[in-house]
């Protein structure tokens, strides 16, 4: 199984701006509620793969939005919060 990132947005505006910024340098999105455990002020969040994590994060106006990134947990239960915007 392919390890995935969660990566949460201030609203709902954001997060459809930073699929558009993600699938135009090429990086597979999947948009998806907000998983259980998982703090936000948005209720849809952006799933990307976590090979993919460093190019995301440097778009400018993706981080712009961000409020944090998630690591899915082996589990499926409990989400680890692994990166705040800077």
């Amino acid at each position: 199984m392919e390890e995935v990132r969660v990566l949460t947005f201030i609203n709902t505006s954001q997060v459809f701006h930073a699929e558009k910024l993600l699938q135009a340098v090429g990086i597979a999105v999947g948009l998806r509620p907000v998983p259980l455990g998982v703090a936000s002020r948005c209720g849809l969040c952006i799933q990307i793969a976590a090979v993919d994590l460093d190019a995301a994060l440097r778009l400018p106006k993706l981080v712009a939005g961000l409020e944090a990134v998630y690591a899915a947990p082996a589990d499926g239960n409990n989400w680890v919060l692994c990166e705040e915007p800077r």
